[in-house]
């Protein structure tokens, strides 16, 4: 059932006590869950205007992802239990090289065609091919891991270590050992694409084809029926998901809400559910009748993002001092009512080490290091953020900015749009020494941080750290426990010594919605996941 934009529009503004919307504004509330249910929804952070694995830069592009696609596995509500997606069971040899994954039989796309081993040999091998170029943020590292991946870029050449045994079934062979490998195929990046659609696609054009852009075909749970650019998606159940079909028959994903605005929509049903809200809400929405609210413990981080390629930045006396001059405690106290851990180096590493500096506040010390540093204290020294996108980023800066002027430092921010800042970041041109950053996955595993560093084709922070790498890589190439925590402790001394990001504090996510929203709904700690069971999400009441 299509919704004109207008028609939504005036069934926002007259539902105003409920908070769960109609397919259409002449039908009552469906309280059983069955055809005509519909939510709007939210998860307040920047979309990526496009779909599919080529177009995964944020949270939010996963959340959308996990309706539209599925991968070979996913993971459970505890973030660390791997459950069947397309692949029902899989076998790994001992060295962690090997990995046998056994498909669904009977899954078809959502344009009918069947879905079958072919698909996912395709899939890795076109990443292959393609590079990191076909990419507009996270990138398909496991991949590229493949016997023969590297062989591939930029050719159209097969990839040896993947092959399809049967119709069914799926061999992979990497080149080096990786005990994350399974884990990390969770990810939306990994998501699996139709051969069928995508096998003429070039690598300079992959994210502009009609697929990318309008038209996903996937074999997720949902199917996208309307896209109104900036302001929502609309999503109709597929009644052929092999998980089965979804119990709400249309969800609206909104785009750019405005924290400011988020407790009025909720308070008036122009929302159902809001993840990743303000923790400064939390008084206000917890006073709202039929809406529950819950802090869920995040493994996300606050960083800031250093350009070590920067001119201003490129001394790491200078990257000492600001993570000196900020008090971090009183920050998370006073903006975010103490919802958070502070962390000294990225999550995910043992922080317990008595090697790292925990970088307590010292605003003499920073004044020490900048003066050491020997840094032109007059200059303007630019950091760059998405403004109105994550609601804690605009009240953080000014915070950040006044410690920093406190010890010196000509701080001046620079708000940007997401697609600014996104294309700055990426930018081989450091213009920002610094910005401010989120990872809503690095808890999860001291590995989930290595996608942000590469020493032969430096990215993110452009930090070049070859024997960093070669530990993480060591890390990954073993299933001795003592062996990965040995080479994970010397990665977090070298993260805490050099400083390419300021890890500030790991977070605690603010997250509310209708309480007719129930079934298998559920916040993940990494809440960018929690759609990966939303067929059996159900609205009552």
């Amino acid at each position: 059932m299509v919704l004109r934009r207008a028609r939504l529009s005036a069934c926002l503004a007259l539902l105003a006590a409920t908070a769960t919307l109609v397919a259409a504004c002449g039908k009552s509330s469906d309280t059983t869950s069955q055809p005509g249910t519909s939510l709007t929804f939210t998860r307040l952070g920047i979309n990526t205007a496009g779909f599919g694995p080529s177009n995964q830069s944020t949270g939010n592009d996963a959340v959308v992802n996990s309706l539209l696609f599925s991968n070979l596995v996913k993971v459970g509500p505890d973030e660390k239990s791997i459950i069947p997606d397309l692949a029902q069971t899989w076998e790994q040899s001992p060295d962690a090289k090997e990995f046998t994954f056994h498909l669904r039989q009977g899954v078809t796309w959502s344009d009918g065609q069947p879905f079958t081993a072919g698909d996912v040999v395709f899939t890795i091998t076109q990443a292959a091919q393609f590079g990191p170029t076909a990419y507009v943020g996270y990138q398909p590292t496991q991949w590229r891991q493949v016997v023969g991946a590297t062989e591939a870029k930029g050719t159209k050449n097969p990839v040896s270590g993947v092959t399809a045994l049967d119709e069914h079934t799926v061999k992979m062979t990497l080149a080096a050992p990786n005990a994350e490998f399974i884990r990390n195929l969770t990810d939306a990046v990994y998501s699996i694409v139709p051969k069928h659609l995508l096998q003429d696609a070039a690598a300079e054009n992959v994210r502009t084809v009609e697929f990318s852009k309008s038209k996903p075909v996937g074999t997720g749970p949902y199917v996208l029926e309307k896209a109104v650019p900036d302001q929502y998606l609309q999503f109709k159940a597929n009644p052929k998901y092999f998980g089965g079909a979804p119990k709400i028959a249309t969800l609206f994903f909104k785009l750019n809400v405005k924290p400011e605005s988020v407790a009025a929509q909720l308070q008036y049903g122009e929302l159902g559910m809001v993840l990743n809200a303000a923790a400064n809400d939390a008084p206000a929405l917890s006073a709202i009748k039929g809406l529950t609210t819950k802090f869920v413990v995040s493994p996300a981080a606050q960083f800031l993002q250093f350009r070590t390629d920067h001119a201003q930045a490129k001394d790491v006396r200078v990257r000492q001092a600001i993570y000196y001059a900020i008090d971090r405690r009183a920050m998370l106290k006073n903006l975010f009512g103490g919802n958070g851990e502070i962390r000294w180096v990225l999550p995910g590493f043992n922080q317990d080490d008595a090697a790292l500096d925990r970088y307590d506040y010292n605003a003499d010390k920073a004044k020490q290091l900048l003066a050491a540093s020997g840094l032109d204290l007059g200059q303007p020294f630019k950091i760059s953020y998405a403004q109105g996108v994550d609601p804690a980023w605009d009240q953080m800066m000014p915070a950040i900015q006044k410690y920093l002027k406190d010890v010196g430092l000509n701080a001046v921010l620079e708000p940007l749009d997401s697609a600014a800042w996104s294309a700055a970041n990426a930018s081989k041109d450091a213009k920002y020494p610094m910005t401010v950053n989120a990872g809503g996955s690095m808890g999860l595993s001291p590995d989930r941080s290595s996608g942000y560093f590469n020493c032969k084709a430096p990215l993110s922070s452009f930090y070049a750290n070859c024997e960093m790498d070669g530990l993480y890589a060591q890390a990954r190439g073993t299933t001795d426990a003592s062996t990965r925590a040995d080479s994970y402790k010397q990665v977090a001394q070298i993260l805490n010594r050099d400083v390419p990001m300021v890890a500030l504090w790991q977070t605690t996510t603010y997250n509310a919605w209708t309480s007719k929203l129930g079934g298998s709904f559920q916040v993940f700690p990494n809440d960018r996941d929690s759609a990966f069971n939303v067929n059996g999400w159900t609205l009552v009441g």
